[in-house]
C-alpha cells in the first residue's frame, strides 16, 4: 500500500481529470494529513502501549479510502478516498516497527528481526510497479491493496490474541522462576532466553 501511493499518487489524481501542475499540487494535502494523522497515533499508541490497535485503525483507514475509490465516481469522493489511503497506509508503518522492536529480544534477535521486516517490506515496491496497468480507474490495483489493508488487520488481530496467549502463559511461570536461583543467575538467565523469559511482557 505504501509503495503504491509512494510511486502512483500522481497518476492517481491526474486520471480524476486534473492539469499536471494541479496534479502536483493536490499531491500534497494527503500526505499533510498523513503527518498528523501518524503524529497522533505514535504519541497515542506510546501512551496507551497499544500498538496492535493502532496498526488495525490503520487498517480500517485504508480499506474505506479503497473501497470509496471503487464504488464512487465522484471526483471529489476518489479525491478524498486518497487522504484514507495515505493515512492508513502510512500510518500503519511506524506501529508495525515498533510492534517489532517491542517484542523482540536480546539485541541480536531484535536487530535480526528488524532487518527481515524492512526486507519483507520492500517486496511491497516490486508489486507495485507491475499493478498500476489499468487506468483511468486502477481497478486492479486497488482491489489487490484492499486485500493487503483486510489481510493487515487480520493478521494484526491474530498477532494480538497470540501475544496476549503468551502473556497469561508467562504469568503461571513468573512465581515458580522468582522461587529459583540467586539473583545472578536470574540476571544470566534473563539475558540468556531475551524475549522467552517469563518477565518479559509482550506489548498488545
Amino acid at each position: 500500500m505504501i509503495f503504491s501511493l509512494a510511486y502512483f499518487a500522481p497518476t492517481i489524481i491526474r486520471s480524476m481529470g486534473y492539469s499536471a501542475v494541479r496534479t502536483q499540487l493536490m499531491s500534497v494535502p494527503p500526505y499533510a494529513a498523513t503527518f498528523v494523522c501518524s503524529v497522533v497515533s505514535g504519541v497515542l499508541s506510546d501512551r496507551w502501549g497499544q500498538r496492535g490497535y493502532t496498526i488495525v485503525f490503520s487498517g480500517v483507514l485504508a480499506m474505506t479510502g479503497y473501497i470509496l475509490f471503487l464504488t464512487s465516481t465522484h471526483t471529489s469522493v476518489l479525491y478524498g478516498s486518497i487522504f484514507l489511503q495515505a493515512m492508513g497506509a502510512f500510518t500503519s508503518a511506524p506501529a508495525i516497527g515498533a510492534w517489532t522492536v517491542n517484542n523482540v529480544q536480546p539485541h541480536y534477535k531484535r536487530s535480526t528481526a528488524v532487518a527481515l521486516q524492512l526486507a519483507t517490506a520492500n517486496f511491497g515496491g516490486i508489486l507495485a510497479t507491475w499493478i498500476f496497468d489499468d487506468p483511468p480507474r486502477f481497478a486492479k490495483a486497488t482491489k489487490i491493496n484492499l486485500a493487503f489493508s483486510i489481510g493487515m488487520c487480520v493478521l494484526a488481530v491474530v498477532n494480538r490474541l497470540w501475544l496476549m496467549a503468551q502473556n497469561k502463559r508467562k504469568e503461571g511461570e513468573r512465581a515458580r522462576r522468582q522461587r529459583l536461583g540467586s539473583q545472578e543467575e536470574e540476571e544470566a538467565e534473563r539475558r540468556r532466553l531475551g524475549d522467552d523469559h517469563p518477565d518479559f511482557i509482550y506489548t498488545l
